[in-house]
């Protein structure tokens, strides 16, 4: 496998695809590419809800490169050249550049969920929505699965079936896979605020590439904003301990704006965009993590293998980066058989993707405590350490991707 291309499989294979979410759409693409037959299915609407907003390591960049969207991903999405923190009276702690963290390796970028989905699915094979998995039987070196629309129910055979169905999956649980969620306790919604006309992400779009932008954070007592640009808007996060979260917005912005001394410039219009929602977006932060990615023909990919929380912002780059690496692995059957590619993919992302999720954890107990005392020490660490500091394992899984092809030779 080059730097940026998959080869073609010599001997394709009858792929299923459930989930036509980030990891799904680009998987379904890539397989495409490389001359596999693939069959995408989708539980929900063709619809994609606004949801949260993305930043994407320059893990993706080999993925959009492959798929032929490098030019279109770099036009709707957003480079987030510098971070600034605010401490728990929202007095400026610190600023930092990330592109200096990033280096050669590329740039920090700033997506819509939305907009990252438009595009993904526009180079993959189109998704059949409204369908649903309700039975996977294990036949010999095959899957027969049945499938299910608002018109029919029908069984049908694949080589390989790949769940990507996100945290809560529901052919996991059929496959009886044991899962370890961790529930933080903290939740909060999701607002947008529009800075331009929002853009179209269609590939042959012409819209012009957006100026550096800085991503910001405020980390109070029991309270959290954060404020990431989009192109054309920005996303907020307002987040706190669900008990506080649970009485309402309103409840929970007294509570920011009688602990916050003085709120920056960033976020002093956001509680009333906030209000003026009648359902905001509403993210309960918790992960998971299967025990099992491997079930004979079948595979878990994405959130259904490994879901994050969004402290590091690393989730949806690596759901990339193991759709990315899965197919690397299938576009050499026929020199390999598939239990051999499905070990050397497990071989291959597990161990990155637990180590990004450990990070996501470690940040998590920084960030996600009530306590006076906690929040002055909390202050004082981060004044010192800087973003290059606290992202440094991420930076070093994407220096260490490993090679498929090469991995798979030496098995």
């Amino acid at each position: 496998m080059t730097e940026h291309q998959l080869p073609q499989t010599s001997t394709p294979l009858d792929v299923l695809v459930c989930g036509a979410g980030i990891a799904g759409s680009a998987v379904a693409g890539l397989l495409q590419r490389s001359g596999h037959r693939v069959t995408l299915i989708e539980r929900a609407g063709a619809h994609a809800p606004a949801g949260y907003m993305l930043a994407l390591f320059p893990l993706a960049e080999d993925l959009f490169h492959a798929l032929g969207l490098t030019e279109a991903y770099r036009r709707h999405s957003i480079e987030l050249a510098n971070y600034r923190l605010y401490d728990r009276h929202g007095a400026l702690l610190r600023e930092d550049r990330l592109g200096e963290l990033m280096g050669a390796a590329g740039s920090y970028r700033g997506i819509g969920r939305a907009g990252l989905l438009q595009l993904l699915r526009s180079a993959a094979v189109p998704a059949s929505y409204n369908t649903l998995l309700t039975d996977l039987q294990v036949q010999g070196e095959q899957a027969s699965v049945t499938l299910q629309n608002p018109e029919r129910q029908w069984t049908q055979r694949f080589d390989l079936v790949i769940v990507a169905e996100g945290m809560n999956s529901s052919t996991r649980t059929l496959l009886r896979v044991p899962t370890q969620r961790l529930n933080t306790g903290w939740g909060g919604w999701v607002v947008w605020e529009e800075t331009e006309g929002r853009r179209s992400v269609e590939p042959g779009g012409a819209a012009e590439p957006a100026s550096p932008a800085t991503g910001s954070e405020l980390w109070g007592n029991g309270y959290f904003m954060g404020a990431y640009p989009v192109p054309g808007a920005t996303g907020f996060f307002l987040g706190g301990p669900s008990a506080l979260c649970q009485a309402g917005p309103a409840g929970f912005l007294d509570t920011v704006y009688r602990g916050t001394g003085a709120i920056p410039q960033e976020f002093r219009t956001v509680g009333d965009t906030l209000m003026s929602q009648q359902h905001p977006y509403y993210w309960n932060l918790e992960d998971v993590r299967a025990s099992r990615w491997v079930s004979g023909p079948v595979v878990l990919l994405g959130d259904a293998a490994a879901g994050f929380l969004p402290t590091a912002g690393i989730g949806a780059g690596m759901a990339l980066d193991s759709a990315w690496l899965l197919a690397g692995a299938l576009a050499e059957h026929g020199r390999y058989p598939l239990p051999q590619l499905l070990a050397g993919y497990l071989k291959a992302a597990r161990p990155r993707v637990l180590a990004a999720q450990d990070n996501s954890r470690r940040l998590a107990r920084l960030m996600f405590r009530r306590s006076a005392a906690w929040a002055a020490v909390r202050d004082a660490l981060t004044r010192r350490a800087s973003v290059a500091a606290v992202l440094g394992p991420i930076r070093s899984i994407i220096d260490t991707r490993p090679d498929i092809g090469g991995l798979l030779r030496q098995m």
